[in-house]
């Protein structure tokens, strides 16, 4: 069998080190256990790399950019498509214009065929409304159907 394939947003990176929800540091913690045991391929891109290196707390910047640098994720080429995917999905308002960055990550994963995008961020990308919108432009634009998930609905797949 084949391996799941996902991007992992800068959401999930960041709760590696959050303390005031455990639960999510637990679950967090453990599907980077699985990802080490070999259980995934994960991505990430360079837009990944800007967002942790824009973090004020220079001691959390540089222990994300560390914990990056330990697991090795495969950095994703930017296109231009990316950005025009990402534009669609503001278009399509599946993510507010003030953060197409959000939009953007989800068109890595759309770009490049993943099996999905892992996120901690349900105000914008792990939502309803969003999975909708993204599976019809998916289905526009002849991209194969990503998968929109929390870290937790994947931890407890075997």
């Amino acid at each position: 069998m084949r391996k799941l394939k996902f991007y992992i947003d800068t959401s999930v990176w960041g709760f590696l080190f959050e303390d005031e929800a455990i639960e999510k540091r637990a679950i967090t913690e453990r599907l980077f256990e699985r990802i080490k045991e070999g259980e995934f391929e994960f991505f990430i891109s360079a837009l990944v790399i800007e967002e942790i290196r824009r973090i004020g707390d220079k001691k959390l910047r540089e222990d994300l950019l560390q914990v990056i640098s330990l697991y090795k994720p495969i950095v994703l080429g930017y296109s231009r498509e990316i950005e025009e995917l990402a534009e669609e999905l503001v278009e399509m308002r599946a993510i507010p214009e003030d953060y197409i960055d959000d939009a953007r990550h989800i068109a890595y994963a759309i770009f490049y065929e993943l099996d999905g995008i892992l996120s901690w961020n349900m105000r914008h990308i792990v939502k309803f409304n969003t999975r909708r919108v993204v599976a019809a432009l998916c289905h526009l634009k002849g991209y194969k159907e990503i998968e929109i998930l929390s870290p937790e609905e994947v931890i407890y797949e075997r």
